[in-house]
């Protein structure tokens, strides 16, 4: 197969690894089960995925920078079908009453890069089965989802802007 360049290339492998997730979820998807054990399904086959292919992991922060590009519009569709399957579940756990979120979409968002930056942590310690690793996410996305959301207004003092030395910016 040939590439015209970088993006091009890229945008392919970008576009197969959402594809990949996407199919993974909507082909193994629990049919009429509660918003949990479709959260423990769609935790479990995401995280798996990941530790079966780690060569993908550094797509993550590839993609936040660029893929708003022209060259990866496909692959940010299938991205955005993805992330509104993982809203679904959590849409399902809201109105059961079995989770708390106060925005689904952020939720959602903030959600898929924690499962998706499953490499990290683990990796020094080869004690940890795969298994292992899968709970450890069930527990912390669930341990999000579960928890009404604290009341920070009081903790936050400064703007985000102001914790940076002048003429640097946040973005």
């Amino acid at each position: 197969m040939y590439y015209k360049g970088k993006k091009d290339l890229l945008a392919t492998i970008l576009h197969d690894y959402y594809e990949d997730l996407l199919d993974t979820w909507l082909n193994n998807r629990p049919v009429e089960a509660s918003a949990k054990s479709n959260w423990a399904a769609l935790v479990t086959g995401h995280v798996t995925h990941h530790l079966l292919n780690p060569q993908q992991i550094c797509l993550a922060g590839v993609e936040q920078h660029i893929i708003k590009e022209p060259a990866f519009r496909e692959a940010l569709t299938i991205r955005e079908d993805y992330i509104f399957e993982i809203e679904r579940v959590i849409r399902q756990g809201v109105s059961d009453g079995s989770f708390f979120c106060p925005d689904i979409e952020k939720y959602a968002n903030i959600l898929f890069g924690i499962m998706t930056a499953n490499k990290a942590w683990y990796l020094d310690k080869k004690t940890n089965s795969q298994n292992d690793v899968v709970c450890k996410y069930l527990e912390l996305t669930l341990k999000i989802l579960e928890t009404p959301a604290p009341d920070i207004s009081q903790l936050i003092t400064k703007s985000p802007s102001q914790h940076y030395p002048p003429g640097v910016s946040s973005s």
